[in-house]
């Protein structure tokens, strides 16, 4: 990584002083040479500056540029189990599983993806008490706070 950063700054320095040169210059052919080594350094430039840092387009669009904690995320609080549809002839149900936080924004959420949800099933993710149940909650008993 380091023979990266001291080409880079030769390349730099040769990309200076080639700028003087062409300032010196009166003859058309000898402009037009230095004209190609510069343009030849600034993409050898380019180059170097990009295997330093990696390309721009690889980072994750809405991505943090600078993240002070890297690796996994705190797991999320509850794990819900919900019975989305029940379809009334055959008794078929559709049952769908949930990690959040927040439970209201999960009623929201499942008022919009699934209009025929029943109820759903609160479970622990987290402590000692990972997968105990807490709560219940129904279409007409909605949480009314964020957390059990």
């Amino acid at each position: 990584m380091l023979l990266f950063y001291m080409n880079l700054h030769e390349v730099r320095v040769q990309i200076h002083q080639t700028k003087q040169a062409l300032a010196d210059l009166s003859d058309q052919s000898q402009i037009e040479a230095e004209l190609k080594k510069l343009l030849d350094l600034k993409e050898q430039e380019k180059r170097l500056a990009e295997l330093l840092r990696g390309p721009a387009n690889k980072r994750m669009k809405g991505a943090k540029k600078h993240s002070a904690v890297r690796g996994k995320s705190k797991p999320k609080r509850y794990v819900i189990t919900c019975q989305a549809e029940l379809k009334k002839p055959d008794r078929s149900e559709k049952w769908v599983k949930y990690r959040c936080d927040d439970l209201v924004k999960l009623c929201q959420f499942l008022d919009r993806q699934f209009p025929e949800w029943c109820f759903f099933n609160v479970f622990s993710n987290r402590g000692s008490n990972k997968g105990e149940q807490l709560a219940s909650y129904t279409k007409n008993n909605r949480p009314v706070h964020a957390r059990v």
